[in-house]
């Protein structure tokens, strides 16, 4: 019964029901009523608190099923247990709730970046089918020229011309548009390029083109001192050499209009050039003289060509040609004892470096073309760019 003037509560209650169990091994505070008019259920007793034994600590007693102990004073009360599970409850869902929706975002997050979340699934990645052609090596730097060529259904202006260092293996784009062909000014950061149909100076610094010569022109090569310029291309219906002299501006076509030739290269003077020369009867490579004068052939019959390169320092050529095997690879040519060498598979005729000794060419590769920088004993490629 509630004491006189009071209201039980839960807690009330509790303590009630406390009174009257009995004390469990010291366990248990006991409240015990006094006086001789103290009788269970008497609503004017007075209770007098029995001070126990001095009892350990709550993490060292044996633990209670009640869960409930009594302190100093009656309304005092320590939780000795764990609280139950069933109260836990809300804080163990949230907890869950929590968790779940980490996981479920970094999921999310995982299959965005796997779809390649904000691109076009139908778009190939910026790197694939892209082409790096024609590289032109400055004679005496680390410094190669080429021609990139990005898919139609990438960005458009992508393409055009780059430069690239062999030593930091880093590139640049130097300009923006479809140009056939292009060679250095020795040692300068001047390029002469050409986009088939007129012939420009272009900088390689600044990217400002200054217009040269109107006339149709490919395969440019310049002269070792870079005097003079050297090019195929139609006359009459058939593909000739022209030479243009820069300093006075005069253009000629020193060859016989009954030959047809195409890829002029330099032969390690401004007086000479070699190229691949056909007549009615046969196909050669042949050198001749600025005023058309023939040489004897250097190479009867050669084999069928994409590109042709005199090297800087001795007679050994270098171009691409179809191999015994069907495919396109190098080959360095020896006209003092008519060795033929194979050796990388290649997409277009290589560019030499001044030591006579490396060259750069691009060769298929990844569904595209890259370029690489081989020797004449064939050691292992090195790739230009990263």
């Amino acid at each position: 019964m509630p004491l006189s003037g009071q209201r039980r509560g839960p807690l009330g209650k509790r303590l009630w029901r406390l009174r009257s169990r009995p004390i469990r091994n010291g366990s248990m505070n006991s409240i015990r009523p006094t006086g001789a008019s103290a009788r269970p259920g008497c609503a004017t007793a007075r209770a007098r608190l029995v001070t126990p034994e001095p009892e350990p600590p709550c993490s060292a007693r044996p633990r209670q099923s009640g869960g409930l102990q009594t302190g100093p004073r009656p309304t005092s009360l320590t939780l000795c247990h764990p609280i139950p599970k069933t109260l836990d409850a809300p804080r163990r869902t949230a907890s869950h709730l929590a968790r779940g929706f980490v996981i479920s975002l970094a999921v999310i997050l995982a299959t965005c970046q796997l779809s390649s979340c904000g691109r076009s699934p139908s778009k190939p990645p910026p790197q694939s089918g892209v082409r790096d052609l024609s590289p032109s090596w400055n004679p005496g730097t680390s410094l190669i020229a080429f021609y990139r060529h990005v898919p139609p259904d990438s960005d458009a202006a992508l393409s055009g011309i780059y430069v690239a260092d062999t030593l930091t293996r880093m590139k640049r784009q130097v300009l923006s548009g479809y140009y056939t062909s292009f060679d250095w000014i020795p040692r300068t950061d001047t390029l002469v390029v050409t986009d088939g149909i007129s012939i420009q100076l272009l900088s390689t610094t600044t990217g400002v083109l200054s217009p040269l010569l109107q006339h149709p022109a490919n395969d440019i090569e310049l002269s070792p001192s870079g005097a003079h310029i050297a090019f195929d291309a139609d006359r009459n219906g058939r593909s000739t050499i022209f030479v243009y002299d820069r300093a006075t501006t005069s253009l000629v076509a020193p060859l016989s209009d009954t030959t047809v030739a195409k890829y002029a290269s330099w032969s390690r003077s401004d007086t000479m050039l070699v190229t691949i020369i056909g007549t009615p009867s046969r196909t050669d490579i042949r050198a001749f003289r600025l005023d058309g004068t023939l040489d004897v052939p250097l190479f009867p019959r050669p084999p069928s060509a994409r590109g042709l390169h005199c090297s800087p320092v001795d007679a050994r050529i270098g171009l691409a040609g179809l191999g015994g095997d069907g495919a396109m690879r190098i080959a360095i040519l020896d006209p003092n004892t008519t060795s033929q060498v194979w050796l990388y598979t290649a997409s277009g005729g290589p560019s030499w470096a001044a030591d006579g000794v490396h060259f750069v060419f691009s060769a298929p590769s990844d569904g595209g073309d890259r370029l690489y920088v081989g020797a004449i004993d064939g050691a292992p490629l090195r790739p230009v760019l990263q």
